[in-house]
């Protein structure tokens, strides 16, 4: 019997050796473990090992975590073992890559023919969108925004609370003026502190 686990994990296989061990396992049927983590393997050399994919029926478990072949590397992996009515692949490791919707969409065939396949990636990037926190919106936009609910004029506004005209404020009467306007203050700051001692007329107009 040949052999059959093999590990190559860590080292610099790179295009080349990628493109090599993949004639390799075209050719010999008797591997079942394949461990390619972390070994350079950019998306062009995922593409070309992954052709060997369509003709190995002996595989079981391949490990390409942490290289730098990105989503269109995974994805041609998998798009080549779908070409492959044989295929003995159960076990699929991207992890530490990011993987695109078009791999998802790739991952759902794979998985409609293939439904025992244990597939792991490093996360993918709808979902990471959603997880995302909302964007933070400056204190002065929010400011307006209000004055725009409430059908006030900003430059009016702060004209009757600058009798002074010295175009200036503090902070804590600032504060105290936006409340009359049925503001809630903490809610105005969204976030992002108002570190000012004073506000100036320019900064919100």
């Amino acid at each position: 019997m040949g052999l059959q686990r093999l590990n190559l994990a860590y080292n610099g296989v790179e295009k080349d050796g990628a493109k090599e061990i993949g004639d390799a396992i075209r050719e010999h049927s008797s591997l079942e473990y394949l461990d390619l983590t972390n070994c350079r393997i950019n998306a062009e050399a995922a593409v070309l090992f992954a052709t060997s994919l369509a003709q190995n029926e002996r595989l079981s478990i391949l490990r390409m975590g942490y290289n730098p072949m990105e989503s269109p590397g995974c994805y041609a992996i998998i798009t080549q073992i779908l070409k492959n009515a044989a295929s003995a692949i159960t076990e699929l490791h991207f992890d530490g890559i990011l993987v695109n919707i078009d791999f998802e969409e790739q991952q759902k065939n794979l998985l409609e023919l293939y439904p025992n396949i244990h597939i792991t990636h490093g996360g993918s990037q709808s979902e990471r969108k959603k997880r995302m926190p909302p964007s933070r919106i400056h204190p002065f936009l929010k400011i307006k925004m209000h004055f725009d609910e409430k059908n006030i004029d900003i430059k009016e506004w702060f004209a009757t609370i600058d009798q002074e005209n010295v175009k200036t404020i503090s902070k804590e009467k600032f504060v105290a003026e936006m409340k009359r306007t049925g503001s809630i203050f903490n809610q105005i700051r969204c976030g992002y502190q108002l570190r000012y001692y004073s506000i100036s007329r320019d900064e919100i107009f």
